[in-house]
């Protein structure tokens, strides 16, 4: 189930990054980018939170820095967990 939502999320990312270059989609291009930014200052708040955890284990390259941007909990809490 986590690598599907991965999945989506690297879509998303896809798609955003897509929509940046150039914007097909009219009106809606705009949601896209609000969400895709609404969405990484989630992750990059949860990362502020989270980097000390990760530097505990082990996992504060730039690899895992970008995962957890991209990817959120879906990245750092398997990581956590299986270290508990």
């Amino acid at each position: 189930m986590i690598r599907f939502l991965k999945y989506l999320f690297l879509g998303f990312w896809i798609f955003f990054i897509l929509n940046l270059v150039s914007p097909i989609f009219g009106t809606s291009s705009t949601s896209i980018f609000r969400l895709g930014i609404f969405i990484l200052i989630l992750h990059v708040l949860e990362l502020g939170f989270v980097y000390g955890k990760l530097k505990s284990i082990g996992r504060s390259s730039a690899r895992d820095i970008l995962s957890v941007l991209a990817f959120g909990l879906l990245f750092w809490r398997p990581l956590l967990k299986d270290r508990t």
